[in-house]
């Protein structure tokens, strides 16, 4: 799986999550439900999303993740 599926998967990840609970999951629930190994490899995937302008959050705020536009990649 390349970098990219795995960032596809996070951001899909973080759609669902959000739909069905109208609030953001956290790193630990995007490690559990996308199946990775380690909170530092969610937390690469998550910033890249940021920089991609997919999601916004707030720095040391628990579940802040908000997406920024329509559902996809």
């Amino acid at each position: 799986m390349s970098h990219d599926d795995k960032t596809i998967r996070i951001l899909k990840y973080i759609e669902e999550h959000w739909a069905e609970r109208c609030y953001a999951p956290s790193f630990r629930d995007i490690q559990a439900g996308c199946g990775i190994s380690s909170l530092s490899v969610v937390t690469w995937h998550v910033g890249k999303l940021e920089r991609r302008g997919k999601i916004k959050r707030t720095p040391n705020i628990a579940r802040s993740i908000t997406l920024t536009g329509p559902a996809g990649w």
